[in-house]
């Protein structure tokens, strides 16, 4: 490889690692488990594919925008949608992506940035519905960009994966009598497969099942519109039902797509910190089971810790679920 794109791959994934969830609260040190990411990603050192459209607008707001790669093949093919995490606070679409990121399986690619929470604004629900919209607005391009609109993955870490599995879970949003057409197209993808979710921001029931280090968590509390950690347990009533609405722990059902969730870390209760809470094991096995009560399909898979990268797990059920058996 040329030193010069040695050059532009390290560049890309430090970028990608400050775009990551916010893993930064997490227990020990978060500077070397970033070090670590990074000497792995750097040890692949594969070659970076720039998007076939950059920065397509699908709403009013200048983060109202996705990254398309458009895989090679004359046919439709099936795409796969990143959201990425950042505790709708931080992070950002993917600018780059690896050249066998899904596009050698014949899977196209798109990365969606939407608003992120500053202060009092954009809160619950904006970022989760510029998502809903940027999966609708996909979709409604199928026919110009070459995809099947019939599958559908969705894809995301932290806060990602949590609205992955919200869009998922909860109800179509597709409104078939709108004269927006755009409106009219599905919210429900195919399959979900995520990477250390949030499945509920509940703030008495995550407590309950991990401890009360994740109430610490901004979005426990800030995203549903508290002003600190102790007035969204003070006052749960008040924020109770926007809390439980986009927590997927309460939308799961019998008929919902399947769903893979990777996990990582220790499964020790309470929680030691802030950044173990929000992303604890706890969170999806809670998933799981609710989804076994119901008979949807779900799946676990728990890993000794988040750098450990020898796992395929997760892209076999993406192209099991896209590809059939092809």
């Amino acid at each position: 490889m040329r030193m010069a794109s040695c050059v532009r791959v390290l560049i890309a994934v430090m970028a990608s690692c400050l775009s990551l969830p916010a893993w930064g609260q997490m227990e020990g040190s978060s500077l070397t488990r970033r070090l670590a990411e990074l000497r792995i990603l750097w040890a692949q050192r594969k070659r970076l594919v720039e998007p076939t459209l950059r920065h397509v607008r699908y709403g009013p707001d200048p983060a109202n925008y996705v990254n398309y790669w458009k895989a090679p093949g004359k046919e439709p093919t099936p795409v796969l949608i990143h959201i990425h995490g950042g505790g709708w606070r931080g992070g950002r679409a993917l600018e780059q992506i690896a050249e066998d990121y899904y596009l050698n399986r014949g899977i196209s690619v798109v990365s969606v940035e939407y608003r992120l929470m500053r202060g009092r604004k954009n809160l619950l629900p904006v970022p989760v519905l510029d998502a809903a919209r940027a999966v609708q607005f996909v979709r409604s391009k199928a026919a110009e960009w070459g995809i099947d609109p019939t599958r559908v993955a969705l894809t995301g870490g932290s806060a990602g994966g949590c609205t992955s599995l919200w869009l998922a879970y909860h109800d179509d949003l597709a409104d078939p009598d709108s004269p927006d057409p755009v409106a009219r197209q599905s919210t429900k993808p195919t399959c979900a497969a995520v990477f250390a979710p949030q499945t509920a921001i509940d703030a008495r029931l995550v407590r309950e099942w991990v401890g009360d280090a994740i109430v610490q968590h901004p979005m426990v509390w800030q995203a549903v519109g508290a002003s600190s950690p102790e007035d969204v347990l003070a006052n749960y009533e008040k924020y109770r039902d926007v809390a439980r609405k986009f927590s997927p722990y309460y939308h799961v059902d019998k008929d919902d797509p399947p769903v893979f969730m990777e996990a990582f870390g220790s499964v020790h209760v309470p929680a030691f910190d802030v950044g173990h809470g929000i992303h604890h094991p706890v969170l999806c096995w809670k998933l799981k089971q609710k989804a076994d009560e119901v008979g949807a399909e779900c799946h676990v898979l728990l890993r000794a810790r988040r750098q450990d990268g020898y796992f395929s797990a997760m892209r076999e059920f993406i192209e099991r679920k896209l590809l059939g058996g092809r």
